[in-house]
């Protein structure tokens, strides 16, 4: 009966010394696992920090060590003829609501004195 004691606790300890085994070796993967995927995380991390940090204060110097700074800040001719497109379209866009909200005012508010209408489109022109 002795033996057979003994024989199961060897057996129980072997069980539990496979079983710690296998959890050391399940943590030690989590782990590995663990600091490849957050390796590359924070070598970018701090490259982009670095970037972000220096970067400006760089092209700022070359910028202004170059002497080509006047001509880089100039507005290029196909940038000044869609800006003023814009402000001509806008111009018309301002032109058209006006003309619309008169006609709808005219429409629905019709006042039969000249001048009150003369008043109130002079108003609507200078907003």
């Amino acid at each position: 009966m002795l033996k057979t004691l003994s024989a199961l606790i060897g057996f129980i300890e072997m069980t539990f010394v496979l079983f710690s085994e296998r959890l050391i070796n399940s943590y030690f993967y989590i782990v590995r696992k663990s600091i490849k995927d957050s390796v590359p995380k924070a070598v970018m991390h701090f490259l982009v920090n670095y970037v972000k940090d220096n970067l400006q204060s760089e092209l700022v110097t070359h910028l202004y060590k170059s002497d080509q700074a006047e001509e880089l800040l100039t507005e290029s001719d196909l940038v000044a003829q869609r800006r003023k497109e814009a402000a001509d379209m806008l111009k018309v866009s301002f032109s058209t609501n006006k003309l619309y909200l008169s006609a709808t005012f005219q429409k629905h508010f019709f006042c039969p004195s000249s001048v009150m209408w003369s008043i109130l489109s002079n108003l609507m022109m200078h907003q």
